[in-house]
């Protein structure tokens, strides 16, 4: 806003309401506790295969008593784009998020010493060829005392061995692989 005066001009901001971008929304908090309760049921699938599934079985979400879904609510369930399920579920979907525990521990000499392939590379691979990891059974709480699993699988087959472990010891991984290689029925070529 520009101010005139006797001896000059003057410049003096002020603070007005800011215009949320977008299209005002369509689905309310009705719409959204309905979906995020159809989504708890469905057992938290994404929206392309949430989709598909509200629209199949939209006349039982109608008849739930539980979910108490009125006409107009079911109404905007059956039309609703996967695009904006994943939308309105993305606050739910934070709440389920794992914090990321994890025992590997960067190891730059390491890295050099395996090679690694991307799934291109496993296209034509025959029988034998194994891919090895180990898994922290913790249940959530990141501490290292806790049991482990190794983890062998065929790339080729998909055919997966496991064995517990005490933890990730040498002693305690080689004596998992040799009695799993002596209990595979087929000649172990590469791991």
């Amino acid at each position: 806003m520009i101010v005139g005066g006797g001896s000059g001009t003057r410049l003096v901001a002020t603070k007005g309401q800011r215009r949320s971008g977008g299209r005002p929304p369509i689905y309310g908090q009705e719409v959204q506790s309905a979906l995020v309760s159809v989504w708890r049921r469905f057992g938290y699938l994404c929206g392309k295969r949430l989709a598909p599934l509200i629209r199949d079985s939209v006349d039982a979400i109608r008849a739930d008593q539980f979910l108490n879904a009125e006409q107009t609510v079911c109404d905007m369930l059956m039309r609703i784009s996967p695009a904006t399920i994943d939308r309105l579920l993305k606050s739910e979907r934070s709440k389920l998020a794992l914090k990321g525990n994890s025992y590997t521990r960067a190891s730059g000499g390491l890295w050099e010493l395996i090679p690694i392939r991307t799934f291109g590379d496993w296209a034509k691979v025959p029988p034998g060829h194994m891919q090895m990891d180990t898994v922290g059974n913790d249940g959530g709480f990141g501490t290292a005392d806790c049991a482990f699993t190794l983890c062998l699988t065929d790339i080729c087959l998909g055919w997966t061995k496991r064995r517990g472990l005490k933890n990730r010891a040498a002693r305690w991984v080689v004596a998992a692989l040799k009695e799993i290689r002596a209990k595979f029925p087929l000649l172990l070529i590469s791991l």
